[in-house]
């Protein structure tokens, strides 16, 4: 029987609309341009930055999108954006937040300290050191502020480190006093979203003389910085069982989170059934390469040789003899 001429152009027509349909779900993993989405705290901007170029160059047609913020703000996004790539500031975020609905595995790649940064025009800038700092910034006429540690790492690290100044200086100052007298002179307006918004803003004329921020931000930023007893930086992988010894209470919207202190650690993870798991297994292994920690050196990180995972975490089979378990 012969073909009705409508029924052959509406064959051809729903052939014509299946092919566009295909085209447009395959493109991204058929050689059309293609993207990874990578969600890192504000504090590695600069070496994520730079990683960033290093991978469009070696992979032609990609497109990395990098999106920096505090990690705690990251984490709650990253179960509805569901980024390719995910770096944060405190390791122990991923166990207690995406564990087991987002991801499995995660991986310590760099530590850092808390430093007290300042700059040219700061106050008693000559005056101030390791012994003294606390005094300085107490003087009626100095200002620091820190990072909000709602959103920010650094901020609640910041209150970690000065409950741990309690421990340091009870001897001198007697105990609990510090904590007191630092949280009472804290102004509220001088606690920025987070510490690239505070180094910004000391960096202008707006008042502040000290902030409290990770060594590699002051480094950076070629600021001059007082350097902290290691009993007290949150850096000092000996001195971990000390920095445990200490919890802060931080509010985040109507409920308080009680956190502990330990060793200021840089962790990298993949989200399950991202968009482009090929590439984001591919951007991990040039985080872990000896290009990428060259990098993360030059951006003044400590970077982990061999990076750590936490014992019972299985890494995914291409990161076999990546790290070390403790």
């Amino acid at each position: 029987m012969p073909v009705v001429p409508w029924r052959r152009w509406w064959a051809v027509g729903c052939l014509v609309i299946l092919f566009g349909v295909l085209v447009v779900v395959l493109w991204p993993r058929s050689g059309g341009p293609r993207r990874l989405v990578i969600f890192a705290a504000d504090s590695l901007a600069r070496s994520f930055g730079q990683l960033q170029a290093e991978f469009e160059k070696t992979h032609p047609g990609v497109t990395v999108e990098a999106n920096f913020d505090g990690s705690v703000a990251l984490v709650r996004l990253a179960p509805e954006r569901r980024p390719d790539v995910l770096a944060v500031a405190d390791a122990r975020l991923i166990p207690d937040q995406l564990v087991p609905t987002q991801t499995d595995w995660w991986m310590l790649f760099a530590t850092n300290e808390i430093v007290l940064a300042a700059t040219e025009r700061s106050k008693y800038l000559a005056d101030i050191s390791p012994e003294n700092w606390f005094e300085i910034i107490l003087r009626p006429d100095v200002k620091f502020g820190y990072g909000n540690p709602a959103v920010d790492p650094c901020g609640y690290w910041t209150l970690l480190c000065w409950k741990l100044a309690d421990l340091h200086y009870a001897g001198k100052l007697g105990p609990g006093r510090l904590y007191d007298q630092l949280t009472q002179k804290a102004s509220r307006e001088d606690v920025a979203e987070d510490t690239r918004k505070l180094l910004a803003r000391m960096q202008t004329a707006s008042g502040i003389d000290y902030g409290f921020v990770y060594r590699s931000q002051a480094e950076d930023r070629n600021l001059p910085y007082v350097s902290l007893p290691p009993q007290i930086n949150l850096g000092d992988p000996a001195m971990q069982q000390r920095y445990e010894s200490v919890e802060v209470d931080v509010s985040r919207g109507d409920k308080t989170v009680r956190i502990r202190g330990g060793l200021i650690a840089f962790a990298l993870t993949t989200i399950r059934g991202s968009e482009n798991e090929p590439l984001a297994r591919e951007f991990v292994k040039l985080v872990l390469s000896e290009r990428g920690r060259q990098i993360l050196r030059d951006c003044r990180l400590k970077v982990l040789d061999p990076p750590i995972v936490p014992k019972g975490v299985k890494l995914p089979g291409y990161l076999d003899g990546q790290a070390e378990v403790r």
